[in-house]
């Protein structure tokens, strides 16, 4: 009679829910975390930063006149140079990891795709502040005597390379966050072209007028929102 008993809790809705909803919640709060740790640095960032907007008001982020000495606190130059140097790198990055993803995936020989591909999450786990470094005490030098120099010399007449402005000094941190940013891009666009299943693959590969438009017709449907589009059955 107990054993009975038993197995009908056992087999009610309520209890086979009950692993359900303890999973579901046990996940949610994990992923939360993430939410809490992100909305604590916010709050955290910006009572630190309380002081100097009452000091300075909304002329913290318009004035560029930044004299700790006066207590003048203008951060509109730095802004600006974050906001180029960034723009900078996206548009030198994303092309790029964009082409390496493609030929990682769908060009390269899986002999040759696997080490790349390993590659490249490597370099993507590599910490920033090892390319900060490296394009200070590397690259910034090489820009600087066989790049920018030269250009200036020969172009100087345009603003961005004369010897005077701080163009050079923002394409060259432009540069140092592309090559930071490349191998992330890239392992994320890889990791979305192979979400492309392999029969869409297949007949866009044999109802294409090529293999470049085969694969740009396939992977469109996939790239915008990374996530794979519903294939026949």
């Amino acid at each position: 009679m107990i054993a009975t008993a038993a197995s009908r809790l056992a087999s009610s809705p309520k209890a086979r829910r009950l692993p359900d909803t303890l999973f579901r919640f046990a996940a949610a709060s994990c992923a939360s975390i993430v939410l809490i740790l992100l909305a604590g640095m916010l709050v955290r960032t910006t009572w630190a930063a309380m002081p100097a907007f009452r000091l300075s008001g909304i002329s913290f982020v318009t004035s560029n006149d930044w004299n700790p000495y006066l207590l003048h606190f203008g951060a509109l130059s730095f802004i600006y140079g974050t906001l180029l140097t960034s723009a900078i790198a996206l548009l030198l990055a994303v092309p790029v990891a964009v082409l390496i993803a493609l030929f990682v995936s769908e060009v390269a020989p899986p002999r040759l795709g696997g080490p790349l591909g390993a590659l490249v999450d490597l370099l993507a786990a590599v910490p920033s502040v090892v390319y900060g470094l490296w394009g200070v005490f590397v690259l910034v030098p090489f820009l600087n005597q066989y790049v920018w120099t030269p250009l200036s010399n020969h172009l100087s007449f345009i603003p961005l390379f004369s010897p005077l402005a701080s163009g050079r000094n923002f394409a060259t941190a432009g540069v140092i966050l592309a090559l930071m940013i490349i191998p992330i891009i890239s392992a994320i666009c890889r990791e979305v072209f192979r979400t492309v299943p392999a029969d869409e693959r297949e007949s866009a590969l044999a109802l294409a007028r090529g293999q470049a438009w085969s694969r740009r017709s396939c992977l469109a449907s996939v790239a915008p929102s990374g996530r794979p589009s519903p294939s026949p059955t």
